[in-house]
């Protein structure tokens, strides 16, 4: 019984105390504080002393902070005097999260303010740690302020600086009035300043503002602002800078810009790339990158441009291992023998030293202007869609190769040469000196002086030098040649050229292929052969192969000309003059109205600009069943004329519907003019028919108007003798008119010898073959006796 009332008390006594403890804490929260024994008073300010000090501030149920301290001192204004204090500050999550220590703080508990002095120390959330002489925290703005110098630690960076606020649920950090960085990394020690500054605790970022500078690893760099992003552990990841940004090198490289953005490999404690950006195109804040140093002088502006550095361990400054530029890239460098460079994209290369460009890349609207020597008149300018220039150690050129519609132009005081292709113009150096060129997709190659224009095309053009200077070329699939002196042109063709030179000077050329010669605008002159091999030393190109072919067109060329065709088994002509040589069964073909011409020798030789074709070796003109012999024939197809000479022998032949009728000519001499309708032989002439002989010294061949093939009289002069089996006759000039069969002889006197020694006489006789008829003028008549 006695038990069960000792229980009862003993539970009635627990609800008492659990009650009062919540009692005590609700009051305690509404208090704002924890009400301590009072003490001793010990002096009319002092309200109450006490140890161990300690107060939590509350917001909606969570705690926001707390402060604790070895003993305080209460006034009766509500300050208290704090020693050896810690002010700490809860997160959403209300676990502690930055923490403020000093040897002494006084707490203004009306204005909710603490101001701590001896040896203060700030510990934020993210280790960071702040030391100052003085740092007051306003416990309604939830802020922490400093506002004279201290000092900071963040890992491996540390620095110092003056006026700085924290606010703490922002857990944002500013200094106001000048801020210094310091820190370590594997290229050495890193330095940062600036005029104000933003530390984003939650983001890892530190904002620098105001004249800012961070250098280190041999390299300076400068903004109006920078963002500095750390990682978890401490490490620079990441530099934004932004406004008049530059970074300079102690190896006199420099980078310029609106923006430059520097991003780190923490673990290897080096940066990654380096990003340069304009403000906007075409603005005069652009990208820069500049290099100036012995043996390399570079300077690159663009959108922007990104710089990866050379990963060789010990190397202080800004060795690079490549950069990339965008955005109407501008590129000058007077190593490089560059005078400009334009193009949409440009990527850079280095050597491992990092010190000198090994190959350029550049695309999209490419345009270059190079001078290799300063101090030469010869310029090089090139286009194309995209370019790549490779470089040797001491920075002279090896390879150059562009691709895509690619133009490139050498001016010098002598003249100009221009290239152009399709498709790609590759170009090799050999200790600075040109190697080879070689172009590819519709080429055009173009050499002009003052005199002279020469033009080549082909798919393929392959030009090889030696030790700088001309040793071969070759062009294939289609080859044009074309050139132009004083006015006059010439064109060739083939599927392949091959030219050798010697000391700078052609040695030989040879076209091979379907190759074709003419000369003229529309042509006047027209080559054809398999092969044609060109001598400098004589000027001449021969031309071989199966049955190559010469045509000329006459006056006027074109399709209204009719051409004249001559093969033969060589080809000779002189690309100078245009005179053509042919040798071994030479063959012209001359397409007539009144039917075509055959002319056939063993050589033959032609000159365009007088129109004269000559004709050695056994000549012989046939048309038709009608033939012309002798040592030498002359033809000129322009004037329409003939001359052949020495040992003459020709075979006319005239159809009539009663019969055929041959004459046979031997002269010394043959001219003939087409527009005179005449035929003249000269020289100890005889014609000779199946009816009569005719001996003169000159004889005329007469054709009709009407139809130029019929014969309409023959006329002889000069001392005219006339064999008719046993008949003869003789006078000054002798007409036969081969239709009617009549034969008028004249002379002072002539005559005629019958077969029995009667001699007829008279000034003029008309007899006829066939019969014994006589018209005698003024005759004489003696009989034999």
């Amino acid at each position: 019984m006695n038990l069960s009332k000792v229980v009862r008390l003993l539970l009635l006594l627990c609800i008492l105390l659990g009650g009062a403890a919540i009692v005590w804490s609700i009051l305690s929260r509404r208090q704002g504080g924890v009400v301590l024994p009072e003490v001793a008073i010990l002096s009319p300010d002092i309200s109450r002393q006490t140890t161990q000090f300690k107060y939590a501030e509350h917001k909606r149920g969570k705690t926001v902070f707390t402060v604790d301290a070895e003993t305080s001192t209460q006034t009766v204004s509500q300050v208290h005097t704090l020693q050896n204090v810690t002010f700490t500050y809860y997160d959403e999550g209300e676990e502690p999260s930055d923490v403020i220590s000093a040897q002494e703080a006084v707490y203004y508990l009306l204005e909710k303010q603490i101001e701590f002095s001896g040896n203060a120390t700030i510990r934020l959330a993210d280790g960071t740690e702040v030391f100052s002489d003085q740092v007051r925290a306003d416990l309604v703005q939830e802020s922490a302020v400093i506002q004279r110098s201290f000092r900071f630690k963040k890992g491996k960076i540390e620095g110092d600086g003056e006026f700085l606020i924290y606010h703490f649920p922002r857990r944002e950090l500013q200094v106001e009035k000048g801020l210094h960085l310091r820190t370590d990394s594997e290229s050495g020690p890193i330095e940062g300043a600036a005029s104000q500054a933003v530390y984003m605790l939650s983001e890892g970022k530190i904002t620098l503002m105001g004249k800012a500078r961070i250098s280190g690893g041999g390299t300076d760099l400068k903004a109006d602002q920078m963002i500095v992003f750390l990682t978890p552990e401490n490490r620079i990841q990441k530099i934004l800078s932004s406004g008049r940004a530059h970074l300079e090198s102690a190896d006199s490289k420099s980078l310029s810009g609106h923006q430059i953005n520097v991003f780190f490999n923490p673990t290897a404690g080096r940066f990654d790339s380096i990003e340069v950006l304009s403000q906007q195109p075409r603005t005069a804040e652009r990208a820069v990158y500049s290099e100036q140093g012995p043996g390399r002088n570079y300077f690159l502006e663009a959108n922007q441009i990104i710089v990866f550095p050379n990963r060789a361990e010990n190397l202080q400054g800004l060795f690079l291992e490549k950069f990339t530029a965008q955005g109407e890239v501008r590129f000058h460098s007077p190593t490089l023998g560059i005078e400009e460079s334009r193009s949409n994209q440009m990527e850079g290369q280095f050597f491992p030293n990092g010190e000198h460009l090994r190959q350029l890349d550049l695309r999209g609207q490419v345009s270059i202007t190079r001078r290799p020597d300063s101090q030469a008149s010869t310029e090089e300018k090139l286009r194309s869609e995209a370019l790549s220039l490779s470089f040797g150690p001491t920075q002279e050129i090896e390879q150059v190769r562009a691709t895509g519609n690619v133009d490139l132009r050498l001016d010098s005081a002598q003249g100009y040469r221009h290239l152009s292709a399709r498709e790609s113009v590759e170009v090799s150096y050999l200790e600075g000196a040109l190697q080879r060129v070689v172009s590819r997709g519709d080429s055009r190659m173009e050499r002009v002086s003052p005199d002279e224009k020469i033009v080549l095309k082909a798919p393929l053009i392959d030009v090889h030098y030696r030790r700088g200077l001309l040793d071969n070329m070759m062009a294939q699939g289609g080859v044009t040649l074309e050139s132009n002196n004083k006015g006059k042109s010439r064109y060739t063709s083939s599927q392949r050229l091959e030219v050798s030179y010697q000391d700078q000077k052609m040695e030989r050329a040879i076209q091979s292929g379907h190759f074709h010669f003419w000369e003229g605008t529309p042509a006047t002159i027209d080559v054809q052969s398999d092969r044609a091999v060109y001598d400098p030393a004589t000027q001449r190109v021969t031309m071989t192969g199966e049955s190559p072919t010469l045509k000329f067109m006459g006056t006027n060329g074109g399709a209204d000309a009719s051409p004249m065709e001559t093969v033969a088994e060589r080809l000779e002509v002189d690309p100078q003059t245009g005179e053509v040589s042919a040798a071994g069964r030479v063959r012209s073909f001359l397409r007539e109205e009144d039917g075509p011409i055959v002319i056939t020798a063993g050589r033959m030789h032609a000159d365009p600009e007088t129109g004269w074709i000559h004709y050695f070796s056994n000549p012989r003109i046939v048309q038709h069943s009608n033939s012309i012999t002798g040592n030498t024939i002359r033809y000129n197809h322009r004037e329409q004329q003939l001359v052949v000479e020495e040992t003459v022998e020709s075979f006319l032949i005239q159809e009539s519907p009663v019969e055929e009728k041959v004459y046979k000519v031997e002269a010394d001499r043959l001219l003939y003019k087409r527009a005179d309708l005449r035929a003249r032989y000269e020289g100890n002439v005889r014609v000779s028919t199946e009816d009569l002989i005719v001996d003169a010294p000159f004889v005329d061949f007469v054709f009709a108007a009407a139809d130029q093939n019929q014969l309409q009289k023959i006329v002889a002069w000069g001392g005219v003798e006339i064999t008719q089996g046993d008949r003869s006759a003789q006078g000054d000039q002798a007409v036969y008119f081969p239709i009617e069969g009549k034969v008028v002889l004249t002379g002072d006197p002539a005559q005629v010898v019958e077969s029995n020694k009667d001699t007829v006489t008279g000034r003029q006789l008309i007899f006829f073959i066939g019969d014994e008829r006589f018209l005698i003028e003024n005759p004489s008549v003696h009989e034999t006796p």
